[in-house]
Parts: structure tokens; C-alpha cells; sequence
């Protein structure tokens, strides 16, 4: 793998960032001779957020072992929209609590439980 290679999967793997939603997203992959590794440092977006990671190999086993380690996590993160989706149902769990907690009547919390279990059918049958 040249140089050329590698920064087209670093382009590539941008993208992937990009694609999820992820704002600013940069991969940087990192020689430690010292360390004898390869680094991959994977930043970007999330709301207001920048998240940041790091991912480790052995030199010797190649910039297509980091390359596919960072695709790999890429591929595991869920999508702005998902994350979003996410914590608005866990909003509304909480609300839904807080009216029982408090003791809002019955006829008043049922449409929200229905929603809240429309919702979580959603997720389940759309993460399936």
C-alpha cells in the first residue's frame, strides 16, 4: 500500500464519517517507531460535541489492519439521526416517569405509553 493508497482511504473513510451525519470529520494514521504501532486519530461533530479516537495496531501488520479497524468502528456508530431518535425516546421515558411520579392521571399518560411503545417497536424492527 503507497501513500496514494492510503490517503484515498483516508478520503474514503471520511466520507463514511460524513455520511452518518458527523460534522468535521479527520483521520490522521500516525507511524510510532518508537512504539512500533500504527494510529489512527479519528475525529468529528456530534451536536455541539467533538468526539475523538484512537485506534491502535502493530506496525507489522500494515496500514490495511488500521485502515480496516477504523472502518470497522466507523461502521459501529450509530448515525446523528439515530442518536437524535435515541434521546427523544428516552426524553419522553422520562416524562412519561415523571407523570407517574407525580401522580398525572391515567387517561392523560396512555397516549404518550402508546407512543413511547410505537416508538420503541420502530427502533427495534428498524435496528433489526
Amino acid at each position: 500500500m503507497n501513500a496514494s493508497d492510503i490517503l484515498r482511504e483516508i478520503t474514503r473513510l471520511e466520507k463514511l464519517l460524513a455520511n452518518k451525519g458527523f460534522t468535521a470529520p479527520k483521520i490522521e494514521i500516525s507511524v510510532g517507531f518508537s512504539t512500533r504501532e500504527l494510529t489512527s486519530n479519528i475525529s468529528y461533530k456530534a451536536g455541539g460535541s467533538s468526539e475523538y479516537k484512537f485506534i491502535h495496531v502493530e506496525a507489522l501488520d500494515g496500514f490495511e489492519s488500521v485502515i480496516q479497524d477504523t472502518e470497522d468502528y466507523i461502521n459501529g456508530l450509530k448515525s446523528v439521526a439515530e442518536i437524535q431518535r435515541d434521546a427523544f425516546v428516552a426524553s419522553v421515558g422520562r416524562l412519561i416517569d415523571q407523570g407517574r411520579d407525580i401522580g398525572i392521571e391515567v387517561d392523560f399518560l396512555n397516549p404518550l405509553v402508546d407512543m413511547m411503545g410505537k416508538l420503541s417497536h420502530n427502533i427495534l424492527e428498524v435496528e433489526a
